[in-house]
């Protein structure tokens, strides 16, 4: 993983901080909650991305450090 695929991360949460706070002060009742619960849930599913990414990546680095050894 590099530093922009860490910056775009970042960014993303921030921009779903962002919308959530901007959620709880305009919306009320219900739709709040429904719309804060869908916040979370793209919120976690960036964060699942993340990490599979970085797992892959490893996977990646470990294959290809097992293959060059005699």
């Amino acid at each position: 993983m590099n530093t922009l695929d860490n910056n775009r991360f970042f960014v993303a949460i921030l921009l779903y901080g962002a919308l959530a706070a901007s959620t709880f002060y305009t919306l009320n009742g219900k739709v709040r909650v429904v719309v804060l619960i869908l916040l979370g849930g793209l919120t976690f599913k960036t964060w699942l991305a993340r990490e599979r990414e970085k797992l892959d990546a490893s996977e990646d680095s470990e294959r290809a450090r097992s293959s060059e050894e005699p």
